[in-house]
């Protein structure tokens, strides 16, 4: 929700970007090991697989694995959304979940592995100037380097890719 310009607890966003924890880190990093499991996984079943019963497939093991995970951190949350939330974000959800996943999957199906990976692990680059301009973290030069630099090592690789092939 920090794109909207709020958090959860109901403050502004204000500009100022959270900091980070150790346990925030940690998750992040446990997250970025089980995507790569995914993403193999991916690679190498799904060009026999249907990228739509795929997805499907996922998306039922997702639902039951974010439930439980989301007792086991906060237990006295619903598990649902609100009403405003959905009115907000519906449409956000339903591309991501359908559109977006589905696309993922065929891509990396149909794709070698290091590039159809490193393009997919592009949302930083484009979450990041969304939040700025939306002014809800604020510009910082190293970051905005960072991301020079993870466009820079993608035109390297997609590039090289194609013509080591």
């Amino acid at each position: 929700m920090i794109l909207s310009g709020s958090r959860r607890d109901g403050s502004s966003a204000g500009g100022e970007a959270p900091r980070p924890t150790a346990k925030g880190v940690l998750l992040a990093l446990v997250a970025s090991f089980f995507w790569s499991l995914n993403t193999i996984a991916i690679s190498n079943t799904g060009p026999h697989l249907s990228s739509f019963s795929s997805n499907t497939l996922r998306m039922f093991i997702s639902l039951i694995l974010c439930a439980v995970f989301a007792k086991a951190t906060s237990p006295r949350r619903s598990l649902f959304l609100g009403r405003d939330e959905y009115r907000r974000f519906g449409i956000v959800i339903i591309l991501e979940v359908f559109v977006g996943s589905t696309v993922f999957l065929y891509g990396l199906s149909h794709a070698p592995l290091a590039v159809a990976s490193a393009l997919s692990a592009l949302s930083p680059v484009i979450a990041a100037p969304i939040a700025w301009w939306k002014r809800t973290e604020r510009f910082e030069p190293f970051k905005f380097l960072g991301i020079v630099s993870v466009v820079v090592g993608i035109v390297l690789l997609v590039g090289l890719g194609r013509t080591a092939a």
